[in-house]
């Protein structure tokens, strides 16, 4: 594709709707994501792209745009051709290698946040002076940053076996903290309460295990986790944004979809104080499922919470 030092933002936004529109988006959603690239490479802000359409931009903020369009239009998810996303607040680095953050997530992490409240509540007693949590799965570490910027006395160990999901769940805590330091000034930093290890499972969590005076290793609070839970046969099916550039590992639940609930949902249950519970996001046809590997299990209480669009998002259950 040719390159026109004269382009101008307005001319940049057509080419991009036509590109878009190339691939099936609807004029609207081309136009967004456009502008979405176009903002992302000149750091203008919509009002201004709206306001000046005629303003001229050089060879080098045009062959990035381009170059983005071009990602996009190949399917690679926004999230992957932005490097970034918006969970909850707060902005989160994205890489290929990695899942991507969903919005359903946040249904996980609100629960958690009501059930370690309604326990305070439960109880009339004062805010605890520590919590602590695992996460299995932390890919991006959208879930166990955004839980400890709301519990400040809270600390978390998240594994996964992904190398890079390591990486960038270590680089986005610290993101996370140079983020709430500009919004609300002093704060107690995340990185430094978010132990991230190589942990397949419970693998090398274990060894990182809590003990209380009777030497009883019980004492976490909860564990979370949104780990994978698709059909192994069903994963060629999904779209292709997904399949095509996710990685596998982070979508494949084996035969049945269920094999890491199991584990987690056997395992974990020595992990977990008296009163401790299990959170875990799920798919929208696995919450009878799920539940009952739960109540089997022994766990009490077993709950299904659904998502905004009244599908089956969320299992807990307290040991």
């Amino acid at each position: 594709m040719s390159v026109d030092n004269g382009f101008s933002l307005g001319e940049a936004a057509e080419l991009g709707r036509e590109l878009l529109q190339e691939m099936g988006f609807d004029y609207g959603a081309a136009a967004m994501e456009t502008d979405l690239i176009i903002r992302e490479v000149t750091g203008f802000d919509r009002i201004h792209i709206m306001l000046n359409p005629d303003q001229g931009i050089g060879q080098q903020l045009y062959e990035e745009i381009v170059r983005l369009l071009e990602l996009r239009r190949s399917t690679m998810p926004m999230a992957y051709v932005l490097g970034h996303r918006d969970f909850m607040g707060l902005d989160f680095y994205c890489e290929q290698g990695v899942l991507i953050p969903r919005s359903d997530t946040e249904v996980l992490v609100e629960t958690v946040i009501e059930k370690l409240e309604a326990q305070e509540e439960k109880t009339g007693s004062q805010k605890p002076e520590s919590l602590y949590g695992i996460e299995i799965g932390v890919g991006t570490g959208i879930i166990s940053i955004s839980l400890l910027r709301h519990f400040s006395v809270l600390s978390m160990v998240a594994g996964d076996v992904n190398e890079v999901a390591i990486e960038l769940a270590r680089k986005n805590a610290a993101y996370a903290d140079e983020q709430i330091m500009g919004m609300q000034g002093e704060h107690v930093s995340i990185s430094r309460r978010l132990s991230v290890i190589y942990s397949d499972i419970f693998q090398n969590i274990e060894s990182l295990r809590l003990y209380d005076a009777d030497n009883h290793a019980d004492l976490y609070d909860f564990i979370v986790s949104n780990p994978p839970y698709i059909k192994t046969d069903v994963i060629d099916t999904l779209m292709s944004d997904v399949k095509d550039f996710e990685p596998h590992s982070a979508l494949d639940g084996m035969d049945d979809g269920l094999y890491f609930y199991r584990q987690i949902t056997d395992r974990g249950y020595d992990m977990i104080r008296p009163g401790g519970f299990v959170a875990f996001e799920i798919g929208f046809d696995q919450g009878e499922e799920v539940s009952e590997l739960m109540k089997k299990r022994g766990y009490r209480d077993v709950e299904i919470r659904k998502d905004l669009a009244g599908l089956d998002r969320v299992v807990t259950g307290f040991r």
